[in-house]
């Protein structure tokens, strides 16, 4: 039983962190789940900073997470994403350290969720763990279906 949660927790928790990361990114570039942050219920306008360019990592590291590819390097780009959003977006905005007080409770836990995540045992099921010789028998196979062509056609091929 220890050993079924042991990895199962992991798991979940990467999928469950990637996804909410995932939807916050498209709620601030696609204006999706009551829009922006910044309360204007609208998308961020385009390279706005910090927010769009935040909306962008966001999508780009939860969807990583979500299927388990290069979980722990995306973990720590999590990490420090969310670290910059506590210290420099949330942090100045009141200079409170308290993260109820300024906001940034969500950073502070993501922060800290990713850095687990990126320091856990490997989750099991992932394309991490999709083993490597899988991929290059399948690459193989796909590259050997393109190269079976008739020896007809090869010789006619050959001789144009």
């Amino acid at each position: 039983m220890k050993t079924v949660f042991s990895q199962l927790v992991p798991t979940l928790s990467r999928i469950v962190f990637g996804f909410i990361f995932w939807l916050e990114g498209t709620q601030k570039i696609f204006g999706w789940w009551s829009g922006s942050p910044t309360g204007s219920g609208h998308p961020e306008p385009f390279l706005n900073w910090p927010y769009w360019w935040a909306g962008i990592f966001e999508i780009a590291i939860g969807t990583a997470l979500v299927v388990g590819l290069r979980t722990r390097l995306f973990a720590i780009l999590g990490a420090g994403t969310m670290a910059y959003a506590y210290f420099f977006t949330h942090l100045p905005e009141h200079w409170n350290w308290e993260p109820l007080e300024n906001g940034g409770a969500f950073a502070a836990v993501y922060c800290w969720a990713f850095l687990l995540l990126a320091f856990a045992p490997e989750t099991r099921w992932s394309l991490d763990r999709l083993p490597r010789w899988s991929l290059d028998r399948l690459l193989r196979a796909r590259r050997g279906a393109h190269d079976a062509t008739p020896a007809s056609s090869r010789k006619h091929a050959s001789t144009d």
